[in-house]
């Protein structure tokens, strides 16, 4: 049995739980750069999935919204899995350790590589959109964009001040706006001018127009974050609720757009696709 390197903290957000890790060596005496990767892998295959792995730490502390603190744990006596690593390693109290392809990567780069994967993927899944598919109607009482004269651009979108409850149901196109309009106006007031707000963004009544607005609102927020190290991310930064949020939340409620409000128009394009086969 290899030697024992290391113990990890898998930590998810209802639960902490231990598992050891063990080195990989390479046929020629050496330990593989991912090695401690893979050993992640053998051990459970589902701890990548479950939460952020929290390496060499006895303790995490939390903040009120459920997010770790930095600074607050202590620091991790030296072990053979330290050894092991090319180089010398820098330990910074506080620091986030989460293994990424094989290296431990700083909590800046970990969301920076999520927003552009789930950006990618979304942009990649309205590939062909037409404007029929992006208004369309699966069920009655549906929320859309429509046509209005009244409106500066033609268009308006439904969403009554009190909306009801349940809400409808919401097309491609509300959904679209919605993660649009989201990502311009949390990066209007947490790093841009403060000054638009949702009343102040034209709404888009063809899906070519839609899937542009929809990029170009996702690199002002790629530029934000390209900005950011960990010490940055604790910043507090305003916001359009008129209160204020560390930097790391404002990314964090972003990508779970992306992915919550992608996924549902990911779903309607396979309905619409198939929409011929519906009873």
């Amino acid at each position: 049995m290899p030697a024992l390197v290391a113990e990890i903290r898998v930590e998810t957000r209802d639960r902490i739980r231990r598992t050891s890790v063990y080195r990989a060596a390479t046929p020629h005496g050496g330990v593989r750069r991912n090695s401690m990767h893979a050993a992640l892998h053998n051990a459970n295959p589902s701890m990548l999935v479950a939460g952020s792995i929290i390496a060499l730490y006895e303790r995490q502390a939390r903040d009120p919204d459920g997010m770790p603190v930095p600074g607050d744990c202590p620091r991790p006596a030296p072990t053979a899995a330290m050894a092991a690593r090319s180089g010398p390693l820098r330990y910074r109290a506080g620091a986030r350790f989460t293994f990424y392809n094989g290296a431990m990567a700083s909590a800046a780069r970990l969301l920076r590589n999520q927003w552009d994967h789930c950006c990618e993927r979304l942009l990649k899944r309205l590939e062909g959109l037409t404007d029929t598919e992006y208004r369309w109607e699966p069920v009655a009482g549906c929320w859309n964009v429509r046509p209005d004269s009244a409106s500066p651009g033609g268009w308006t979108v439904d969403y009554p001040q009190t909306p009801p409850d349940p809400a409808p149901f919401t097309t491609i196109a509300w959904r679209l706006l919605h993660i649009s309009d989201g990502n311009s106006v949390y990066w209007e007031h947490a790093f841009g001018p403060g000054l638009r707000n949702f009343r102040d963004l034209a709404p888009h009544g063809d899906a070519a127009g839609a899937v542009k607005y929809l990029a170009e609102s996702q690199r002002l927020v790629t530029a934000a974050l390209a900005e950011m190290d960990d010490e940055r991310l604790d910043e507090m930064r305003p916001t359009h609720f008129a209160v204020e949020w560390p930097a790391r939340r404002v990314f964090a409620v972003l990508i779970d757009e992306q992915v919550h409000h992608g996924a549902e128009v990911a779903l309607l394009r396979d309905l619409y696709r198939n929409r011929g086969t519906l009873v």
